[in-house]
């Protein structure tokens, strides 16, 4: 489902906040039987078949509000009838004001409403709802979405890397973009996004692709392709031509890359007594793009000839404490909004724990990260790898 807002399948986080008992359970649990929404899950529970874009979350315990405020994308703030705004709310709604997070005033209970009344606040976006007979929820839905289709995106994944009437020639890997779905993400907003540049977008397979050069009229201004034929594709496309993948240009739009890179060093530091955390933003590990949890283990393990202990953790899960840990390996966020891969970063960065992505890591490991950096001239310039041999 497409509503033209955030990038295909970014998560976006539509937090409730409220009070114990005002009902924001069972609105979460209403919307999940809308046919008009589309969501991820509900209170963190994978929901198989649905279209992954808005992801519902309850929030009511000091504990967690903190933390749900640093990545609501939408804040519902739900109330009940005569109880008014308490600090509480007036709180939320002042820190949502300060990040710039559109705010819901949400009535619940509606139905047991006598008469006129609304609840003091200047804020005039309210709704009145009724989990227990549905009034209002159409609304509802209808402003969630309203939201949703204005949030649009200003930051492109390779859309500030070409120009008008360049060619970008796609490499993917045959078998990941027959059989994994979360992969495909960010290869439809790519195709996207060069349609969107007046560019030539042109899908060929690795069988194909010697040929494919030989008969072009010109050089792409990129070519794309998977992480695993990387090595096999760089050496059919000409050194002067930029060669990237797509989990790295994806690394890089999620704001991963530079962390990644500058963490490497860490990995010659790694012990038997360390203990490191591999999360895979992936809810359902069907999804996953071939780069399980346990694949990334044995890859740490084997390069490194240690044997540290691994956690794990998917979909929402993210330790509040990570000064327990010596390293992160993080997913490259095919289906985690911008807004959470940062707030994850950012944890990482002032818990002063290194944080690698799957993409960065497998590139190092394999020798093939100088050229995949191509596009990242910068970051190319200021970090020097050679290859490995595992």
């Amino acid at each position: 489902m497409d509503f033209g807002g955030p990038a295909q399948g970014e998560q976006l986080n539509i937090t409730f906040f409220g009070r114990t008992q005002v009902g924001k359970t069972s609105l979460v649990s209403m919307l999940k039987q809308s046919k008009t929404l589309a969501f991820a899950s509900i209170n963190d529970v994978a929901i198989p078949e649905e279209t992954e874009d808005l992801n519902f979350l309850s929030s009511g315990l000091a504990l967690m509000v903190e933390r749900a405020l640093k990545t609501a994308d939408i804040a519902v703030i739900v109330i009940e009838p005569y109880g008014g705004m308490s600090n509480f709310e007036n709180q939320i709604i002042k820190t949502c004001k300060s990040s710039s997070v559109p705010i819901i005033i949400c009535i619940n209970k509606s139905d047991m409403l006598k008469g006129d009344w609304s609840p003091k606040t200047p804020y005039s976006n309210k709704i009145f709802v009724s989990a227990t007979t549905g009034k209002g929820l159409e609304e509802l839905q209808e402003e969630i979405l309203a939201i949703f289709g204005s949030m649009a995106n200003s930051k492109k994944i390779i859309g500030d890397l070409i120009s008008p009437s360049d060619l970008v020639l796609h490499v993917p890997s045959v078998k990941k973009f027959a059989s994994h779905q979360s992969s495909l993400i960010p290869r439809q907003q790519m195709l996207k996004e060069a349609i969107e540049a007046d560019a030539y977008s042109l899908i060929v397979k690795q069988s194909q692709l010697k040929r494919a050069f030989s008969e072009l009229a010109r050089a792409p201004r990129l070519v794309i392709t998977d992480s695993e034929i990387f090595e096999n594709v760089a050496g059919l496309v000409p050194a002067d031509v930029p060669l990237t993948s797509y989990d790295i240009l994806n690394s890089g739009y999620k704001g991963l890359l530079e962390i990644s890179i500058e963490s490497l060093p860490t990995i010659s530091k790694i012990s038997s007594d360390d203990k490191i955390f591999i999360e895979n933003g992936c809810v359902s590990h069907q999804q996953c793009d071939g780069t399980g949890e346990d694949k990334i283990a044995s890859l740490i393990q084997r390069f490194t000839n240690t044997e540290p202990k691994f956690e794990y953790g998917t979909g929402n899960e993210f330790p509040s404490d990570l000064s327990q840990y010596s390293l992160i390996l993080h997913c490259d966020s095919c289906l985690i909004s911008e807004k959470e891969t940062l707030f994850r970063r950012e944890e990482a960065i002032s818990s002063k724990v290194p944080l690698i992505s799957y993409s960065v890591l497998k590139a190092y490991f394999n020798g093939t990260l100088t050229r995949a950096l191509s596009v990242f001239p910068t970051l190319r310039t200021q970090f020097s790898f050679e290859k490995i041999a595992l």
